[in-house]
């Protein structure tokens, strides 16, 4: 029997259980559902590399606010009168791990994309302990934390304007494959975070439901 899919189990739980509006879940799950389907942007007057790498660094901060919005959806639901959302989940908004050894050394390849990071990251964030992480990163130490922090600089200096495909390296195929590949890991990570959510949901329910009989 197929498994389904942490969507459609979260869709079951609400409807099962008369759960009223929950906007910033909808909103998270229609978030990465149009990350997983970006592809590509158009534009004229530039050359395919140039929008191929510009469609790297968008499916990056697409990922990337997925993450984030469901960060958000879980704090919300836990303020919610609804006892089934009182579940012992947390996710670590600045710190959870994006683990892959190889991404994350194929992208300590590119110094380009690092020194950018680094040099605006006052700009985009005034956060000492950020700009720590992506120094510690940027001199070789390799972990899925740091790489965290790389992906979270990346969105943020693409929503502030400060990061251009030729800024990233990102005219360069290997470099757009590598933006590109980090963008599935962290919505490999995004869905395996919400199906363990909607578990813990269920078993939630499941704890009620005994313990009312």
């Amino acid at each position: 029997m197929k498994k389904l899919t942490p969507f459609k189990r979260w869709s079951d739980i609400i409807k099962k259980n008369n759960i009223c509006k929950t906007p910033t879940t909808n909103r998270f799950i229609a978030r990465y559902k149009f990350a997983k389907k970006f592809t590509h942007i158009e534009a004229n007057g530039f050359s395919k590399k140039t929008l191929r790498g510009y469609s790297a660094l968008m499916s990056v901060f697409f990922a990337y606010t997925a993450f984030e919005a469901l960060v958000e959806a879980v704090a919300e639901n836990k303020l919610r009168d609804d006892n089934i959302f009182s579940v012992e989940f947390h996710i670590d908004k600045h710190n959870h791990p994006f683990n892959d050894i190889d991404i994350a050394e194929r992208i300590l390849s590119n110094e380009k994309l690092l020194q950018i990071l680094i040099d605006y990251a006052d700009v985009s964030q005034a956060n000492s302990l950020q700009i720590e992480k992506l120094m510690s990163f940027y001199l070789g130490e390799i972990s899925g934390k740091y790489l965290h922090s790389v992906t979270k600089q990346i969105r943020h200096l693409i929503a502030h304007g400060h990061l251009t495909a030729y800024g990233a390296n990102a005219n360069r195929k290997n470099n757009i494959d590598t933006l590109f590949d980090l963008s599935e890991l962290v919505l490999s990570e995004v869905y395996d975070l919400f199906d363990t959510y909607v578990s813990e949901i269920s078993n939630s329910i499941a704890l009620i439901s005994s313990n009312s009989r």
